[in-house]
Formats: C-alpha cells, sequence, structure tokens
C-alpha cells in the first residue's frame, strides 16, 4: 500500500482535469489513509506560455477544427523519438524543473497523469531533475495519440482492449497496458429511475428528454439547434446546460416555445448524472468524459459535430458500439433526433448497447492497482 499519491492532469479542456478528480474522489473514499494531491500541470510552465498554450488550442479547435484535424494526424505518424525528443526540450525549457521540485517536496510513491505533458517532462527527461518515481498514465480518449507514448511510463490504464492493443502496436510492452476504462466520477456509477429523476426536475413524465449538453458549441449553433428541437414532429422536453455562459443562457429564455413542448435553460449544473437519469438522449461534443459518462447512464448521445482527431474517434466508438449517431450539421441534427424520438424500440436498443459498453468503475480500479489493492489485468 503507497502512503502518497500525486495526480496530474492538465487544464486543456476540461476531460482531463476531471478525469484526475474522478480518480482524487474515488482515492480518498476507498483508501482515506492515503495523501492525495492533485495538481495542473500546467501551472508549472508559467503563466504567460500556460496562457499561450491554452489559448492556442482552444482557437485551434474552435475556429480552425479542420487545421487541427490536420496537425493531430500528421503528428501521429512523426517519429517517435524524433517527437519525444521535440516534445521533451520544450517543456524542460518552459518549466525549469518545477513540477520536479513538487515532486520531491511531495514525495509520492506513485504518480499518476491524466494527460501527456506532466508525463513527457517526468519520463523523457534525462537531467539532474529526472525523478524516480513510478508514473502511470491514464488515457482519456476511445484511441491513443502517438504523443502519449513514453517508454518509460510504468502503467497504461486504456479505455479498451482495442486501445490496449494500440498501445501495445507503438511498442509498449504488453504486461504494462492494463484495459480499465476512463475514470469518470464514481456518482455516475450510481442510477435512479427516470420517473423519480423527472419529478425531481419538474420534468413532463410523459414527454421525452432531450439533453443539449452545451460545452463546445458556439451561440449560434445552440440556439438554433434549440429552436429546430424545439419544432420536431415528435413533441419533447429541451433541457440546456449553458454552463457559465450568461449571455447564451440568457437568450436561450427569450426563445418562443411552441404548445405541448418544454424549454429548461440550466446554467453551469454539478449534477449532470441526476440529469442524465432524467433523459431520453443526450446532444453533445464527444469528448472522452463525456462520452464515458453518457455509456455509464445507458443515455445514448447524439454527437454533434465532432472535432477533428480524438473527437471524431471517440464518436466512431460510440457508432461502432450502438450507443450513438453523428451529425454533421444542424440539419442533421434535428433529422436525428427525429428519428430516434419516434423510434422508442432503437433508443431502447442503443441504451442497453451503452450499459453493455459503459466501465462506470474505471476510477476505482485504477487507485486499487495504483495503491497495490488489486493486480493488473
Amino acid at each position: 500500500m503507497i502512503h502518497r499519491l500525486l495526480l496530474l492532469s492538465a487544464a486543456v479542456g476540461a476531460g482531463h482535469t476531471r478525469a484526475a478528480q474522478a480518480l482524487e474522489r474515488a482515492c480518498r473514499t476507498a483508501f482515506p489513509s492515503i495523501e492525495v494531491m492533485h495538481k495542473d500541470a500546467l501551472d508549472f510552465l508559467g503563466r504567460l506560455v500556460k496562457k499561450v498554450y491554452i489559448r492556442s488550442y482552444l482557437a485551434a479547435v474552435n475556429h480552425t477544427p479542420e487545421l487541427w484535424g490536420y496537425f493531430y494526424h500528421h503528428a501521429d505518424r512523426i517519429d517517435p523519438a524524433s517527437r519525444r525528443a521535440r516534445v521533451s526540450r520544450l517543456i524542460d525549457r518552459a518549466s525549469s524543473g518545477r513540477l520536479a521540485r513538487l515532486v520531491r517536496r511531495f514525495r509520492p510513491d506513485r504518480i499518476v497523469c491524466t494527460h501527456f505533458l506532466p508525463a513527457s517532462q517526468l519520463c523523457e527527461h534525462r537531467g539532474a531533475d529526472r525523478v524516480e518515481v513510478p508514473v502511470d498514465v491514464v488515457l482519456t480518449d476511445y484511441d491513443v495519440h502517438e504523443i502519449w507514448i513514453h517508454p518509460g511510463v510504468h502503467r497504461y490504464y486504456a479505455s479498451t482492449g482495442e486501445v490496449r492493443a494500440q498501445v501495445i502496436a507503438k511498442g509498449i510492452p504488453a504486461g504494462h497496458v492494463t484495459v480499465s476504462g476512463i475514470p469518470i466520477d464514481p456518482v455516475f456509477s450510481k442510477s435512479r429511475p427516470a420517473a423519480r429523476a423527472r419529478q425531481a426536475f419538474a420534468l413532463d413524465p410523459d414527454l421525452p428528454v432531450v439533453l443539449v449538453m452545451g460545452g463546445g458549441f458556439g451561440v449560434g449553433d445552440i440556439e438554433e439547434a434549440v429552436h429546430r428541437l424545439l419544432r420536431l414532429g415528435p413533441a419533447s422536453q429541451v433541457v440546456v446546460f449553458a454552463g457559465r455562459n450568461d449571455r447564451l443562457r440568457r437568450r436561450l429564455l427569450q426563445e418562443s416555445v411552441p404548445g405541448g413542448r418544454r424549454l429548461f435553460v440550466q446554467g453551469f449544473v454539478s449534477n449532470v448524472d441526476e440529469w442524465l437519469d432524467a433523459a431520453d438522449l443526450a446532444i453533445g461534443k464527444s469528448g472522452g468524459l463525456t462520452t464515458s459518462e453518457c455509456l455509464a447512464k445507458g443515455v445514448p448521445l447524439v454527437v454533434f459535430a465532432p472535432i477533428p482527431g480524438q473527437e471524431e474517434r471517440n464518436a466512431d466508438y460510440l457508432l461502432e458500439v450502438g450507443a450513438g449517431v453523428k451529425a454533421k450539421d444542424l440539419a442533421t441534427l434535428a433529422y436525428r433526433v427525429e428519428q430516434l424520438l419516434t423510434e422508442p424500440e432503437r433508443r431502447r436498443r442503443m441504451s442497453e448497447a451503452a450499459r453493455a459498453a459503459a466501465r462506470p468503475g474505471a476510477a476505482l480500479q485504477i487507485v486499487s492497482e495504483v495503491c497495490g489493492a488489486g493486480s493488473p489485468s
């Protein structure tokens, strides 16, 4: 049993952070005697570098997704040794050993990374700041990019058997790769009947619930999507998560709602799991964490305009297991949703497929193995 565990994420999108938070919660619940520290690895790059890194990533995926997709696929074909050397030099120059100093102060027995940046620094660095602590990497998508692969990693935790095979094909010994699933908050392991969930939110128990998860949508896209959803042939009630975008929330509250339909506009919510219990369908981006949460709750996901790269590959996985459909534009989105609303038996089959593919206990499995209470499979 270990005594101190260091979790390292990176605030590039929310998924990597949420995965680390899920591991932290699972560890604190199952192993309260273990001291856990969770840090954002970008904080060790310096304020300016962090700001540029995050802004450049968000600008690429939000404004030039095709260009991002090109670089994503191109980088996956770069010679691994050359790629690792470039990333290592960049990180070493930016961080100046700050992360290594944290490791020496905290003295963890194990380090778990939910992003490739801290793993690259800790496993590739060969200078005086090198730390001799086992580093594990948790893959947070249903695919693996070459940039995540480092021979010095102690163990990889893969989302599926297929991803495990990809990691092995990239040169990692089979004995160092475990299939665990993507860690999500343990609350997604529990469900309550849809009728009770709808009652708690004052939703109509007899109308289908379409949950629009607004993260990643442009303001214009989500407004138009809601407008179209409220005017589909089958009547439904549409619940929208506007997040912290107050402008979007105010604009949605001005939307005219046709008779027989209902619209619920939410800001930032911390109980996504409870809303999913009430939903018949979810609409959103196919980030690894969102995908895993919908699978765990058995809610079919309509993936809207996935970003080329990891989101497209996550969407492909959903389609392969029969738990989702993909909409490339707003017209296709309305068509897909209308199809599913008029086919309850198809929704039921998709829900069953989602639950069959889900691994809601991933966080507990990972921390159990890392903390020495379980054996890798």
